[in-house]
């Protein structure tokens, strides 16, 4: 297998039990309701520890205006590395697609890189969030919800080591 090449991706980290997350709202007008899709990502999980149950995740959640129609978690963990992917299709009546990532009820970090979103046909919607999305100047999207304190969300700026699984 080839080595992973990084590209300096997001991350999401916090020093105390809590949850924290990155997300970016994509409008449906950027897909056909008629096709399938896959998200596919690269994810390092860097010292992560619970006291309750907590994981690492990645989630795809469709809206209606603020009512959310449908929500999954398409990666939970809590070590290692590696490419993330999930196919999926648009409900009907969706205004808006959510993508997350996150921690929740834990400490640690998540880098995730690589973020692309392809149609059925191979033609890619989204590519790498790191270069594509807007970053505000905190470097935190949360779409109304504040990350918690002693919580920071940033681009990575040098490639991770990644840990054997």
């Amino acid at each position: 297998m080839p080595a992973y090449k990084y590209n300096g991706g997001l991350s999401v980290q916090s020093d105390t039990y809590t949850s924290a997350y990155w997300n970016r709202s994509v409008p449906v007008s950027l897909f056909d309701t008629t096709k399938t899709y896959e998200v596919n990502l690269y994810n390092r999980v860097t010292d992560f520890a619970t006291n309750e149950g907590g994981f690492i995740y990645n989630a795809i959640r469709f809206y209606n205006g603020s009512t959310m129609l449908s929500s999954y978690d398409f990666g939970r963990f809590t070590y290692g590395s590696g490419v993330n992917k999930y196919t999926f299709t648009i409900p009907a009546g969706t205004t808006h697609v959510f993508f997350e990532i996150g921690l929740y009820k834990c400490k640690g970090g998540l880098v995730s890189d690589n973020f692309r979103i392809k149609d059925d046909q191979g033609n890619t919607v989204l590519l790498k969030a790191s270069t594509r999305t807007a970053i505000s100047p905190t470097g935190i999207i949360t779409a109304g919800r504040p990350s918690p304190p002693r919580t920071t969300v940033s681009r990575s700026p040098s490639a991770p080591t990644a840990p054997s699984t």
